[in-house]
């Protein structure tokens, strides 16, 4: 893992796989979503907007979503909002309209882009605070080198899959058929095969740091 290109910026913090997989559990919690239950992506949509995010600075920030023409082909994007101030988390018509049609893809960008809002909301705030040259020169910028762990990009989609197909669920799922499978791993979640395939991966790998325990 350690080995790929960063594709994002460096994060204010780092994060490990078990941390994400507890924040992750706690979400879930809080929205009353068993492990073994799939994400409704249009559910979800709606269910952000009771979402805050605590800030280092002891401050608490709404989760907005919203949907916006993002051009450049952007699916997804989430940004700090001053005038209001919240955190938005925005998709393309498009990407909403695959989201009203259950489109795995569209529901992956929706969480996606939620987990950047609840882990980076302080660099997104800060982004947003700068003149709008330098946040284009920060976009367009070079990345400036930094381990996997602490790479935005990473962190967000480690999240989203932990959240989307949690390793307690996939636990179960292995008791109950013996195997996982990407067939299996995408009816249950409702995952794209690519999402499955990764996230089976991840489990088998790290399975003894992702804090799990059978139950019953």
């Amino acid at each position: 893992m350690n080995n790929r290109t960063p594709a994002g910026v460096r994060a204010h913090q780092s994060r490990s796989y078990a941390e994400l997989e507890a924040i992750a559990a706690t979400i879930r919690s809080k929205l009353s979503c068993p492990p073994e239950r799939p994400i409704d992506g249009l559910q979800f949509f709606d269910q952000i907007n009771s979402v805050e995010v605590e800030m280092h600075d002891g401050s608490s920030i709404p989760l907005e979503t919203g949907i916006e023409s993002l051009g450049d082909g952007r699916e997804g994007l989430s940004r700090y909002n001053p005038d209001k101030p919240c955190l938005e988390i925005l998709l393309s018509p498009d990407t909403y309209d695959a989201l009203e049609q259950g489109s795995p893809r569209a529901t992956y960008c929706l969480v996606h882009e939620f987990s950047h809002a609840l882990l980076h909301g302080d660099q997104l705030r800060q982004l947003a605070e700068l003149p709008q040259p330098s946040q284009i020169a920060f976009h367009r910028g070079a990345p400036q080198p930094h381990p996997m762990y602490l790479d935005t990009e990473w962190q967000a989609n480690a999240l989203a899959a932990a959240f989307l197909m949690p390793a307690q669920g996939l636990l179960e799922l292995e008791h109950r058929f013996g195997a996982l499978t990407e067939t299996l791993v995408t009816r249950q979640y409702h995952v794209s095969g690519k999402a499955a395939r990764i996230r089976i991966n991840i489990y088998q790998e790290r399975r003894a740091t992702l804090q799990i325990n059978r139950q019953g």
